[in-house]
């Protein structure tokens, strides 16, 4: 920086410190000296002293103070990188600056940055809420339609689904809800935030263009949330409409017919998964192998077993799974064997249902073993598997390491019903120990 431009920026220097304390009565005395100082760069980035008044936070009543003194079109005055007042305010999350800014010059909620950045993306962006909320309750147009649209949408909402709402709002208002990439966007979040499916279903239905992963969401969403006979409506619509589906489609719709013990739509199923080629995809077929045990067809999850190429941790639990539920116990323990001997690290899942059939057995030492292997794993605090455990060393009669593991844990509404199980077997023993007494 040159001499001269030094010699102009430090006169401002003054007014750049109380601009900083939140001074105003020095800054008013300072601008009544100097008229030229309201709206000149007082650094040589550009600042002005309403910028640094904002980005301090050190006084609401000097922003409000200087902002009355100021005409609309300096609000705007931009310094480096494009940034003006407003911006910095939601940076920053200050609302109040925010509202004096907007009350004074509306337009100011659309002028974008130099990277294309409204102040509602640097209020969202640092995580803001509550100035992210004021921003979209004072907007009238929507900033979600240009190219970073989807990635604001997604920034803005959080678990409120309130939030979602007033943003479907607004892209109503505009018409953006008929761009694909946004309204999938808006679907995704809603199926996501929101305990059922109702009104992303909503949405679903107002589209009017609909790609293969808008319906692959959709399915994905009821698979989850339920109901999950809709996701095979919506499966079966595709094919109506002559889309195909992919190997992100197929495990969603056979987990929503094991569920529901659709055996005869769950064979349907995989005869599509056949001749559209997806049958050896190694997902697809795990989501078989869970479909076909939970309906009690477990030579089919064999075949299908038998049948992969490539089996990860999901393929060998299911498999497993499969013969603990249905009572095979030992071959639930003997795959786990095979899968261990060739290198696949089982996890909490598989660690719950090998548990199970220790318990079936009543085989102590090898759940101990499972035990330590949680341990060493580092999943020994999962729910799922305390309650297992509770329910093997109870039924083993270790009642001690039953009740410790049942006071340690966090929440004890699941596991008040493995404590009540081992109760039942303790008084069923006693009372059979009473009659051989009595006899």
């Amino acid at each position: 920086m040159d001499a001269e431009n030094w010699n102009g920026y430090s006169k401002y220097i003054p007014l750049q410190n109380a601009a900083l304390r939140g001074d105003w009565a020095f800054a008013k005395r300072f601008i009544d000296q100097n008229p030229d100082g309201l709206n000149a760069s007082i650094t040589h980035t550009k600042v002005t002293a309403l910028h640094v008044a904002i980005m301090s936070g050190r006084s609401i009543e000097f922003v409000e103070k200087l902002v009355d003194l100021m005409p609309p079109e300096a609000l705007v005055r931009p310094h480096a990188f494009g940034i003006i007042a407003l911006h910095d305010a939601a940076m920053i999350g200050n609302t109040n600056a925010a509202a004096i800014l907007v009350k004074k010059h509306p337009a100011s909620l659309y002028i974008r940055s130099d990277v294309n950045w409204l102040p509602l993306h640097y209020a969202a962006g640092e995580g803001h809420k509550d100035t992210v909320l004021y921003l979209l309750s004072v907007t009238t147009l929507v900033p979600f339609a240009y190219h970073s649209g989807a990635l604001l949408l997604s920034t803005v909402v959080d678990s409120e689904f309130y939030d979602l709402k007033r943003i479907h709002a607004l892209i109503l208002t505009n018409g953006s809800h008929k761009n694909l990439l946004l309204s999938t966007k808006l679907i995704t979040l809603a199926r996501s935030v929101a305990p059922t499916m109702d009104y992303a279903c909503k949405l679903f239905d107002l589209m009017p263009e609909r790609d293969l992963f808008l319906w692959n969401t959709m399915i994905r969403g009821y698979a989850d949330l339920g109901p999950c006979q809709e996701a095979i409506v919506l499966y079966r619509d595709m094919h109506r409409i002559g889309l195909l589906p992919d190997s992100y489609t197929f495990p969603s719709v056979v987990r929503s017919c094991a569920v529901l013990s659709a055996l005869m739509e769950g064979r349907e199923v995989h005869c599509n998964i056949i001749k559209n080629g997806f049958d050896l995809d190694v997902f697809v077929q795990s989501s078989l192998i869970t479909m076909y045990s939970q309906s009690g067809e477990i030579f089919n999850s064999e075949l299908v077993f038998g049948e992969m190429v490539v089996r990860n941790i999901v393929s060998w639990t299911a498999l497993i799974a499969g013969y603990v539920q249905n009572g095979f116990f030992e071959k639930g323990l003997g795959v786990f064997c095979e899968m261990v001997t060739l290198g696949t690290q089982p996890n909490a899942i598989t660690l719950v249902s090998i548990l199970a059939a220790c318990t079936g057995l009543e085989f102590l030492n090898l759940g101990k073993l499972v035990h330590g292997c949680a341990v060493k794993l580092g999943v020994d605090s999962d729910i799922s598997l305390i309650n297992t455990l509770i329910a093997l060393y109870g039924k083993c009669g270790i009642v001690d390491t039953a009740r410790s593991l049942f006071d340690r844990m966090p929440s004890k509404l699941v596991s008040w019903n493995a404590m009540i199980a081992l109760i039942d077997g303790l008084i069923s023993i006693g009372l059979q120990l009473s009659s051989s007494v009595e006899c």
